[in-house]
């Protein structure tokens, strides 16, 4: 039970189909397959490169294309990324919590990044 909360994944049996999207809720305790298309109240979890416990969110996105695009313009070294860490997902939950766009409620994440 302990390992499980090290270990971030989907909701046991949820199927990820090809073109969806990898996405964290606010009250999420799983990470979620989210429909690339629908960025009701989305932004994209941002890193940054040189400190990986830097995390920020962006305004709301029209698309799902406009992560990294998002992301580097919130300042040098910020990067669309994905928590590598049961750590990284805390301080990323803190960042979407203490948002002040109370209409984000989710964010997406660069599972491109998980790809090897």
């Amino acid at each position: 039970m302990r390992m499980q909360s090290m270990v971030w994944t989907t909701e046991p049996g949820v199927i990820w189909n090809e073109g969806d999207c990898l996405g964290l809720r606010r009250d999420s305790t799983y990470w979620q397959i989210e429909n690339c298309k629908d960025t009701t109240k989305f932004a994209a979890a941002c890193q940054n490169v040189a400190d990986a416990r830097i995390w920020r969110i962006t305004g709301p996105l029209s698309s799902s294309e406009q992560a990294e695009k998002a992301c580097n313009q919130l300042g040098r070294g910020m990067i669309f990324s994905i928590p590598a860490t049961a750590f990284e997902i805390v301080l990323l939950l803190e960042a979407l919590k203490s948002s002040t766009n109370n209409q984000i409620q989710r964010v997406l994440l660069n599972a491109e990044a998980l790809v090897l």
